[in-house]
């Protein structure tokens, strides 16, 4: 999933639950940051104590910080692989392969409902929808992320065999209807994924906000939530060129009072980033290509290497907190989300290793 669903559809399901529009918007936030928090760093402050953020996302494709767990625990989060929609027309199944709602995925969403945390509720919402747009992926490089049918396409993609990169944009757009060829039922409908995904984060957002509600009263308004989200989402889109216009959609969504009663805010990246951080987010990667030489153009093993060494965690820039008195950078937004990330990193990873036998 991308933007139109992290952050604009998850401000809509928020709203709709009963957070305000305030609280909404910090939740749509957290959750659009996961993909944007890709940037390692480390400020020192007026004490002298360094802070070290924990990164939610890699754009290192090549090596997706294999000895860390963002994939499985923010994005690609293992399910059941006999779930019947993961059948597979070799038969093949893996333990780690993402499958909608999972055992995992709610035990996550809910640790950070219970915590009351905002910035954490938005992380793993982001984590919990993902398992519908990510399904039947692996958050590893894997073959059996491969779409390659022949013996040379698999020599040649073997190395970008991570999560759902083989199937590109596919699984992030809301109006597409595509293929994925390596399942007994191919066919692919990213509205229905995308609005069974809303459905049941609004469940889980209600349980918080409204618990005495029924069930028959929690479906009503899921079924009002989907018919309008599926109104939004608009005619089927296969180049994604409707993008901007559901964007609008979205937005004046939430002029309406069961979401809000506002315009959605515009989500613009790196704001939180500014508000914390003296130097701007821009320079920050400008400056990493700059100094560690990205190629202009690179095959695979150079841009293996370029990404390995811009990416990975032990290459952090030194930055500055734009007012390094603790008691003042520990109330902004970053700050409480890279808070967030690290906490439900740690417990995350507890969950990880008593329910995934891939890593016992």
């Amino acid at each position: 999933m991308d933007i139109e669903f992290h952050y604009y559809m998850t401000y809509l399901i928020a709203a709709k639950a009963g957070y305000s529009a305030s609280d909404s918007t910090t939740i749509a936030h957290a959750a659009q940051s996961v993909d944007d928090n890709h940037i390692p760093v480390r400020l020192v402050d007026d004490g002298g104590i360094s802070y070290e953020n924990s990164i939610s996302q890699t754009m290192d494709i090549l090596r997706p910080h294999e000895d860390s767990l963002i994939y499985p625990i923010f994005h690609f989060i293992p399910g059941d692989p006999k779930a019947p929609s993961a059948r597979r027309k070799d038969g093949v199944e893996h333990q780690m392969v993402t499958t909608p709602n999972s055992v995992l995925a709610n035990k996550m969403l809910d640790a950070a409902l219970d915590s009351k945390d905002l910035y954490r509720i938005g992380v793993s919402a982001h984590g919990y929808v993902d398992t519908w747009a990510h399904q039947n992926f692996v958050g590893a490089r894997d073959t059996f992320n491969e779409f390659a049918t022949t013996f040379w396409e698999r020599v040649e993609q073997k190395l970008l065999a991570v999560g759902h990169a083989h199937a590109k944009h596919n699984p992030d757009w809301p109006a597409l209807v595509w293929d994925d060829t390596r399942l007994v039922d191919s066919a692919v409908d990213n509205r229905v994924r995308f609005l069974d995904a809303a459905g049941y984060l609004l469940k889980k957002f209600l349980g918080q906000t409204k618990p005495g509600l029924t069930q028959d009263q929690i479906n009503q308004e899921v079924v009002s939530l989907r018919a309008d989200l599926d109104a939004d989402i608009g005619p089927r889109d296969d180049e994604n060129v409707r993008s901007s216009l559901r964007t609008g959609d979205f937005t004046k969504r939430g002029l309406q009072k069961e979401y809000g009663g506002r315009e959605i805010p515009p989500y613009v990246t790196g704001t939180w980033f500014a508000e914390a951080i003296q130097e701007n987010r821009d320079d920050v990667l400008n400056n990493m290509k700059v100094h560690f030489k990205l190629p202009a153009v690179a095959n695979l093993a150079d841009l293996a290497a370029f990404a390995s060494d811009v990416y990975s965690n032990g290459n952090r820039q030194n930055l500055t907190w734009r007012t390094p008195n603790p008691d003042q950078y520990r109330t902004t937004n970053w700050h409480r989300f890279q808070e967030a990330v690290k906490s439900h990193l740690s417990e995350c990873t507890v969950m990880l290793h008593k329910t995934s036998p891939r890593f016992d």
